[in-house]
């Protein structure tokens, strides 16, 4: 309604929006329902693991190593990777809106970017 109409948020996980249809397609053909944030990050944890193995690495420390060096493109959750000094997940979080009973990404000038306390 009118009261959310240029609000500003954050979105995940979409399972409506075009980039992941190849996948919300694929999971509904397989599983016979629509695919939540949980196998969104499911996914995305997935290919991060595999992105790491794949680097034959041979004890726990390699593979910590490993996934402190991963960077995916195509997340379904906008995860990049992993901070190797924090070890949290890095992600590209997109700033959404609504516009004309439509969400939709926001335009970068209307967006002020507030950097974390150190």
């Amino acid at each position: 309604g009118k009261y959310v109409k240029g609000a500003l948020f954050t979105a995940i996980f979409r399972n409506d929006d075009e980039r992941h249809a190849v996948f919300v397609d694929e999971y509904r053909r397989l599983f016979n329902r629509t695919p939540s944030l949980l196998e969104a990050i499911s996914h995305d944890a997935g290919l991060l693991l595999a992105q790491a193995l794949g680097t034959n690495p041979k004890t726990r420390r390699d593979l910590q190593t490993a996934l402190s060096e991963v960077e995916i493109s195509n997340a379904l959750t906008d995860v990049t990777g992993f901070d190797a000094e924090s070890r949290e997940a890095r992600y590209e979080i997109r700033i959404m809106t609504i516009e004309e009973d439509a969400i939709i990404g926001a335009k970068k000038e209307v967006i002020e970017v507030i950097e974390p306390n150190e």
